[in-house]
């Protein structure tokens, strides 16, 4: 391939990306923050966890460590003109853990199983770009205990859909991030954690032995657009 059509190609496939981010920017009207992924009623505190069912064997078998590589494409968007202006991409390494259920104060998570998966903790440490975090619920210790649940999904079978139903930004408690860089003035360009929007997805498979998902949407302020690709092995 000669390098004008590699050129054309990359091109192509940015306006491609830039298409595709674009689909996901939020309709005018207002999005509900307690709409479940059926559209029933969906409390964000989570269920009594007094009555917390037996955890299937078939769920039990994915609990454990997963290990791999994301690679991460970032869209940069001008919120005044509405276009994105640029691309750029990323892979960072992964440490994806699945297990038990969160709870707080006799509240517990509305899940199959809680997970954390994101880029390794030395990566979101030096603020890598293309870092990521994503956590589907975490117990706080304040108000006598609180669970936040910012993730709701669905398993079946092996098939993993969902979306973050709520980033607990109001509470101060957004933990859903990923790492761009940001203009703080003065010329002065640096590296930034921007929290995932409400609705951003997740889709893929979870195995015993492997993940692969995607993650993709748009931060709060609607500036990154971002396609997180996770494949991750179990490790133990």
């Amino acid at each position: 391939m000669t390098h004008a059509s590699s050129v054309g190609q990359r091109n192509t496939n940015q306006r491609a990306f830039a298409r595709q981010m674009n689909a996901l920017l939020p309709s005018s009207s207002p999005v509900t923050p307690t709409a479940d992924l059926d559209g029933s009623t969906l409390s964000l505190q989570g269920r009594s966890s007094a009555a917390a069912p037996a955890i299937p064997r078939r769920i039990r078998r994915l609990f454990g460590v997963y290990r791999g590589k994301a690679r991460i494409r970032i869209a940069f968007r001008n919120v005044l003109t509405g276009r994105i202006e640029g691309v750029s991409n990323h892979q960072t390494g992964v440490v994806a853990q699945l297990g038990r259920l969160k709870s707080a104060a006799g509240i517990r998570e509305r899940n199959p199983f809680s997970f954390s998966i994101g880029s390794t903790p030395s990566e979101i440490a030096a603020n890598r770009l293309g870092a990521f975090s994503t956590f589907s619920a975490i117990p706080y210790n304040f108000r006598g205990g609180y669970l936040a649940q910012y993730w709701s999904f669905r398993l079946n079978g092996k098939r993993m859909i969902g979306r973050l139903s709520d980033t607990h930004q109001a509470e101060a408690l957004a933990v859903n991030s990923i790492t761009s860089l940001r203009d703080i003035g003065l010329g002065i360009v640096t590296p930034w954690p921007y929290t995932m929007r409400q609705n951003t997805r997740i889709t893929g498979t979870v195995t015993r032995s492997r993940i692969k998902v995607r993650i993709r949407g748009w931060d709060t302020g609607l500036s990154r657009g971002f396609l997180i690709r996770v494949n991750a092995r179990r490790r133990r």
